[in-house]
């Protein structure tokens, strides 16, 4: 929220603004801590493009701007220009945070006297906080600030009168589990709160339910009591599909929601549901970036990555770290007399078998061609033969079969153990050294395992 014209695209801040403007006599704003109007409804836009220009009393404007960013709400009569003239209204004036420039935006809400209560003001006003939040959201969104989902949610629940805000995504069996969640201040909630909860696609407003619960609300223990919960659920999609969903929860809730603040969350899930596709397409980018296409290993990039951040982490706590180079034994001629669609079947495989008998803390990665690199921390020299060479047998004893196609395939590997006192931080002699004992394997006949420690004393050192 911060471009020097308000938004006039109709998926932008007015485009949810609009939801509000129904209402006769209800005009909101969401105005910059300079005074500026960044978004409103179409009457605020034509008449005054801040809010000083919309204010009479210019002394109230500086007031509002000056306290409100700080915390202060503000409620109360104010004379406003309009196209009819200057008018009485009824104000109310909060706060919200942009999560993008994590500037205080002013959200104000003007309302005539003769249309709606004080009461109907307040409630006209939370919901147009929602709307700010939900616009925050979409600006996360375009933006790619991801990190402001958690000020988001912050906004939503304060406006909302929530004590817990979840953005929840479905788990491995289909269930949900919780990935993000907001709890109002001194308002501790144990995880059980969120249950698992069905995404058909449509609003699920719970009437209160009566649970019991170990939690502090307000400050006030909990532990044990029976206490009413009341939840709203709304699935978080786009044109893609549905991607989980968003839960609204209210301990103790005075009155039931509003069709009006149902539609404000609607509006809400919306922008959280672009937010939430946007994530989920940053992650798969950022998979394939550092994923190998063919084989789902790692590739390069993250292998060398892995290598940089593994040896800091072995020289600050001096622990063990080796590196294995892993070629496929005549592969050219694989491809050559199989063609290529079989070579493809060959490196997956290899692949599968590795990531079978490794831990979730070591990196095999795709080095190139049909050559892959095993990164081993916590792990010495003679450590990292024993796993290779049960690797190397096991891939021997297993005949690769495609169709009517069958091929016995050999690896060898190249080991190195990382040396601080050699290598210091210069990752190229660790793969050097690694590379050489490779190269050793393939010269001694192939179908080996070979340490370069070993085969390096009965030879001249050549990265010394």
């Amino acid at each position: 929220m911060t471009g020097g014209t308000p938004d006039q695209s109709s998926g932008g801040h007015d485009g949810r603004l609009r939801l509000l403007i129904g209402k006769a006599g209800v005009e909101v704003g969401l105005y910059h801590r300079s005074g500026r109007l960044l978004c409103g409804s179409p009457a605020l836009q034509a008449e005054a493009p801040s809010l000083l220009e919309r204010l009479a009393d210019r002394s109230l404007s500086r007031k509002l701007l000056e306290d409100v960013p700080t915390g202060v709400d503000w409620h109360g009569p104010a004379f406003v220009r309009t196209s009819r003239g200057v008018v009485r209204r009824i104000l109310h004036v909060e706060r919200t945070t942009d999560p993008v420039s994590n500037e205080a935006v002013l959200v104000v809400t003007e309302i005539d006297e003769a249309q709606l209560s004080p009461v109907a003001l307040k409630q006209a006003s939370a919901e147009a906080i929602l709307i700010a939040a939900a616009t925050c959201g979409q600006h996360v969104v375009s933006s790619g600030h991801v990190a402001g989902l958690q000020q988001a949610l912050a906004d939503i629940g304060r406006a909302a009168g929530c004590h817990v805000v979840a953005v929840l995504r479905p788990d491995g069996d289909g269930r949900q589990t919780s990935r993000m969640v907001w709890t109002a201040p001194g308002c501790a909630v144990p995880p059980p709160l969120l249950r698992a909860l069905p995404l058909d696609g449509h609003l699920s407003a719970e009437p209160p339910r009566t649970v019991a619960i170990d939690a502090d609300v307000s400050g006030v223990s909990m532990l044990g009591q029976p206490v009413a919960v009341q939840s709203c659920v709304l699935p978080l999609c786009d044109d893609s599909g549905v991607y989980g969903a968003v839960a609204f929860e209210r301990i103790e809730p005075d009155e039931a929601w509003s069709p009006a603040a149902l539609q404000a969350l609607r509006s809400v899930a919306i922008a959280l549901g672009a937010l939430a596709a946007l994530i989920e397409k940053q992650a798969a980018l950022a998979r394939l970036a550092v994923t190998d296409e063919l084989t789902g290993v790692p590739n390069r990039r993250l292998l060398w990555s892995a290598i940089e951040s593994e040896t800091e982490r072995a020289a600050r706590y001096e622990r063990p770290l080796t590196l294995a180079l892993i070629d496929i034994d005549r592969f050219k001629a694989v491809n050559d007399t199989h063609g290529h669609a079989f070579g493809d079947v060959v490196l997956r495989r290899i692949a599968r078998r590795f990531r079978q008998d490794i831990r979730k803390t070591d990196v095999f990665a795709r080095h190139g061609g049909e050559e892959f690199a095993l990164l081993l921390p916590e792990t010495d020299g003679e450590q990292a033969m024993h796993l290779l060479d049960r690797v190397r047998l096991a891939i021997r004893a297993t005949p690769i079969k495609r169709g009517r196609q069958e091929v016995a395939v050999t690896i060898s590997v190249g080991v190195a153990q990382w040396r601080p006192d050699r290598d210091g931080h210069d990752v190229d002699r660790l793969v050097a050294r690694a590379d050489a004992a490779l190269y050793a394997a393939k010269a001694g006949g192939r179908d080996r395992v070979v340490l370069y420690e070993d085969w390096a004393a009965s030879v001249t050192d050549p990265t010394s």
